[in-house]
């Protein structure tokens, strides 16, 4: 009988460090904590939330919604970010066709869809908010062969990291009065493929994860940016082991994302949280959008500008212009398009932007409405009937007595002698 040879130390040292993972990742999955997805609470359509789950949004920083948009819209979504991916990784933050504005009707849709809108409204207490972000990738598991020769930039098991430093040039507000609202739509489902985000939300006022001073502990900002976890936690345990000590208590207290098709992670800038492993042999699908309040300027464009990619993806079926004007006023203001009552409004830039999208039927009515309904108000208040508190400026008795100059002078002779007769009596 042929002697089986001996295994070299090489592949002992291989078996070894294999067994260890897996024996670690079956002892994380064991203790792991989930969590699962809820309903849209609100009253209506245009306040999709409840109050509790504002206030619970607002103190912990995410929530995990199952019934925001149409499942007709999610399936659709599905359907085309594979169409459009084919068999190549697409790689987050690349501009692409799953980029807002899409060939995909439903991304497109999906981008800026009212209840969606709706919701970040009532995260943000405002109505002016801008789409600062909008893009649909996908991400597919390895083997453990190919997951041991991975790259510290590798996506497939995330350090913990707080997603600002890519958004912003500076740091995120207090938590109290937060910048932008962020969202990832899962075109998949948990028990298939895995890859639930993991998040650390904030628990009060106290929480030492977020007391000020720690958010700045995340890679790229304190230390190399690296992407892999174990890569990244070497490196601050070598280098910066307090830091390496807070970030593991941060691991202690993921709280993994269980979605299906069509639920809705919605978090901060400022929150804790990374992308955990796929499962060998699938994929998933996912759309990350992200919202600001206009006067949160700091926060940049994380896509190329709209108008830029209308020109040199659009073009010549002109989509954006196609998309835009099938857009509600307030789908188009997200985009920067001038609301209805701006001061960009009048006669001449009403009409050439109404012969721009003339090809395809944009109802501007809102817009010349609005125009109509302002012209009417300034001349009411042009006329007498005005009062003090319309006007705000000039009071109705100083117009009166610009209108009539001869009357101050007359006044003073008045007063002039009365004063004078008082004065004789007096004597």
């Amino acid at each position: 009988v042929a002697s089986v040879p001996p295994l070299s130390l090489s592949l002992y040292v291989q078996l070894a460090g294999t067994l260890h993972r897996w024996r670690l990742q079956t002892m994380e999955e064991k203790r792991q904590k989930y969590m699962d997805p809820v309903c849209c609470g609100g009253a209506s359509e245009q306040y999709p939330l409840s109050s509790d789950q504002i206030r619970s949004w607002k103190s912990a920083g995410a929530i995990l919604l199952s019934d925001l948009l149409p499942v007709e819209l999610t399936d659709a979504l599905r359907a085309d970010v594979a169409s459009i991916s084919g068999n190549e990784n697409t790689r987050f933050g690349d501009e692409s066709d799953l980029t807002f504005p899409s060939s995909s009707k439903a991304l497109n849709e999906a981008s800026v869809h009212l209840r969606l809108i709706h919701l970040v409204t009532q995260l943000l207490g405002t109505d002016d908010i801008r789409l600062s972000q909008a893009e649909a990738w996908k991400k597919s598991g390895i083997d453990s062969t190919k997951f041991s020769s991975r790259k510290p930039t590798a996506p497939h098991d995330q350090r913990i990291h707080c997603d600002y430093p890519n958004h912003t040039l500076v740091h995120p507000s207090n938590w109290d009065t937060p910048d932008s609202v962020s969202v990832i739509l899962y075109l998949s489902d948990y028990e298939e493929c895995g890859g639930g985000t993991a998040v650390v939300t904030r628990s009060g006022k106290a929480d030492p994860a977020y007391k000020s001073g720690t958010l700045v502990l995340t890679p790229g900002v304190t230390g190399h940016w690296i992407n892999d976890r174990e890569m990244a936690e070497s490196h601050y345990k070598s280098k910066l082991p307090e830091i390496h000590s807070f970030r593991e208590s941060l691991y202690r207290r993921e709280v993994v994302a269980r979605y299906k098709r069509g639920t809705v992670l919605v978090y901060r800038q400022d929150l804790w949280h990374r992308g955990t492993r796929i499962k060998e042999g699938t994929t998933r699908y996912v759309m990350n959008i992200t919202y600001r309040r206009k006067d949160a300027e700091w926060i940049g464009s994380w896509n190329c500008g709209w108008a830029k990619r209308n020109y040199t993806l659009c073009w010549p079926e002109r989509r954006l212009e196609a998309t835009i004007a099938k857009m509600t006023p307030i789908q188009r203001t997200v985009l920067g398009f001038p609301a209805p009552g701006h001061k960009y409004w009048n006669d001449v830039t009403l009409a050439a932007v109404s012969a721009r999208y003339a090809p395809f039927n944009m109802d501007l009515e809102p817009y010349r409405k609005q125009m109509r309904d302002t012209k009417k108000a300034s001349k009411t208040v042009g006329c007498d009937s005005y009062t003090e508190k319309d006007v705000g400026v000039t009071s109705i008795r100083s117009r009166r007595v610009e209108a009539m100059p001869w009357a101050m002078p007359l006044l003073g002779l008045v007063i002039a002698l009365a004063w004078k007769i008082v004065g004789v009596n007096a004597v």
